[in-house]
């Protein structure tokens, strides 16, 4: 009874509300602003969490390693060698060069050679340039004071992996006519002096041959061999030949380089140049090391001089390079000395006004003191100064010191074979 009469309570709430909902709703709804929704801040835990763990365990690992080859079957494809495209000059196999100048000068000069080549070059050269002038003398004598001279080559080389052969053959003819004449010596009359009187003529047939390495590297064994021949004359049939013979040998050892150049020289003079042949013996000896900085050379030159009696002398021989500032700035200084041998060729080469068959002494070269700098820039400048002491010159004795200023774009060289 009781369950039935809460029921009944139940039901009686709730009929008003059904009434209600029945009813229609009518509204009007004014949106003033659009609806803007908001979230609020998050912050965040920063708490970690911890492990509160007692028990610590130590990792242990046993392991082993059996070593296996592998054969990989890898071949690497072959690259081309990169070629270098430098443009090359044109040559041309033969040049003619026609000239006249005042005076009646004419200049004939031709040469033929062959073209680039990687094994061997040869050629031709022919060169004549002569003046058929006169000149007037104190006296108002005009007198010939022309020359010519004339020079023909044949010349050729083989070229080796390692070395290059080479060779030549010349021919010289130099004419000339001795007008100086002392006028004073005739107040009155002045003889009448033919043009063939006057005329020399020196005339130079040579050979030679070489022979000698090319290692770029300065570690290998490097030599080279010369022979050389020259029949020398003149228009009084006065005469010389010369034989040269000449070996220059170097070889590394160690830090060093060692080095020997020896020469022979024989002399068959004619009677009315010198009753006595002359042979020279010249042997230089040296010893150089280099580094980064600087480069040293010490030895010596020494020769024989075969007369009528052997003379022997020995001439000390140092240089010694200083790189300062590098490829800028190179002092360098040494001493040297050595034999000049004036043959009759030698002679009349420097002075073809000389007495024919004039017969002169070798000169030695004592002493020579040098000092100089140079600078390896685009333009080489180098300056310093030479103290020279010579004795038994041909022409004047001479002992001075001479010094330089120059400026160029050769390649210089401070130490010079002789």
């Amino acid at each position: 009874m009781k369950f039935l009469i809460k029921i009944l309570a139940i039901i009686l709430f709730f009929i008003p509300d059904f009434n209600l909902m029945s009813q229609q709703i009518s509204r009007d709804v004014i949106v003033i602003k659009p609806y803007e929704p908001t979230i609020s801040d998050a912050f965040k835990i920063n708490s970690l969490p911890l492990i509160d763990d007692s028990v610590t365990i130590a990792p242990s690992f046993n392991y082993s390693i059996l070593p296996a080859r592998i054969d990989i079957e890898y071949e690497p494809k072959a690259i081309k060698p990169a070629k270098m495209r430098i443009p090359l000059t044109k040559l041309y196999k033969s040049y003619i060069k026609v000239g006249l100048g005042n005076y009646l000068s004419p200049l004939a000069e031709c040469s033929y050679n062959s073209l680039r080549s990687e094994d061997y070059t040869f050629g031709a050269y022919f060169r004549h340039k002569s003046s058929h002038s006169k000149i007037k003398l104190d006296n108002e004598d005009k007198v010939p004071a022309g020359y010519g001279k004339t020079r023909i080559e044949l010349f050729g080389k083989k070229i080796y992996k390692n070395s290059i052969l080479s060779g030549k053959i010349r021919i010289n003819n130099h004419g000339i006519h001795h007008y100086g004449y002392n006028t004073e010596l005739y107040p009155d009359t002045f003889p009448d002096i033919k043009r063939k009187d006057i005329k020399q003529r020196y005339f130079l047939f040579g050979t030679s041959a070489d022979f000698h390495s090319t290692y770029a590297d300065s570690e290998h064994f490097n030599y080279g061999i010369r022979a050389k021949y020259n029949y020398f004359s003149d228009k009084f049939n006065n005469n010389e030949n010369m034989l040269y013979v000449n070996g220059r040998f170097s070889k590394p050892a160690g830090k060093q380089m060692i080095g020997i150049d020896a020469s022979l020289t024989n002399l068959i003079k004619s009677e009315s140049v010198d009753s006595v042949n002359n042979t020279v013996i010249r042997a230089n000896h040296s010893f150089s090391r280099r580094t980064s900085e600087w480069n040293l050379i010490i030895g010596f030159n020494a020769f024989i001089d075969i007369l009528e009696k052997s003379r022997t002398y020995i001439f000390p021989k140092a240089v010694f390079q200083l790189n300062l500032i590098e490829e800028i700035i190179i002092p360098y200084f040494g001493v040297d000395g050595y034999l000049d041998i004036n043959n009759y060729q030698a002679i009349a080469t420097e002075n073809p006004f000389i007495t024919p068959g004039l017969s002169v002494k070798n000169s030695r070269n004592r002493f020579i003191a040098f000092s100089a700098a140079c600078s390896c820039l685009t333009l080489v400048f180098s300056f310093g100064f030479c103290l020279r002491l010579r004795v038994s010159l041909g022409f004047v004795c001479e002992t001075g010191l001479d010094s330089w200023i120059g400026l160029g774009t050769a390649t210089f060289t401070p130490l010079e074979e002789r």
